[in-house]
């Protein structure tokens, strides 16, 4: 089944987020966020998505930079960024976790990564610990 949702959001770093949702089909418990993988994208998690909320989480997935349909000036496909990257894509994923704490406040957010999103959820959990109440870090080196 296809996300809830499908939008955007403007990141500080100037990327134009391509961001997935899922809401929760019961009492929501928590908010997933997810980081993918290198050289995929936020659609593919759908799946899990789905299981998520049929669980109570809510769930949020965007696009990196360089990645599916998130667009960045300084970001071509493959790439987070010409300088600066993995800052631009931690400040990218803080973009996201802002307005899951606007869409629910008071809800526990738990990061979520897969291989190389496991590296970034791991080192946004590092810079920003007292945001994230718990992280899953599946596959990551």
């Amino acid at each position: 089944m296809p996300f809830d949702k499908q939008t955007r959001l403007a990141s500080p770093t100037g990327a134009d987020l391509n961001l997935y949702v899922r809401h929760a089909q019961i009492s929501p418990r928590a908010v997933i966020q997810i980081n993918h993988g290198l050289a995929e994208h936020a659609a593919r998690y759908a799946r899990f998505a789905d299981f998520l909320g049929a669980r109570g989480f809510h769930v949020y997935a965007h696009d990196h930079r360089g990645h599916g349909a998130t667009k960045a000036p300084d970001a071509p496909l493959g790439r987070f960024a010409d300088t600066d990257g993995i800052a631009k894509v931690i400040a990218d994923v803080g973009a996201v976790h802002d307005l899951i704490a606007v869409d629910h406040p008071g809800l526990p957010v738990i990061a979520f990564g897969h291989s190389l999103g496991a590296s970034i959820a791991l080192n946004f959990v590092l810079r920003h610990s007292g945001r994230v109440h718990a992280a899953a870090i599946w596959n990551g080196n």
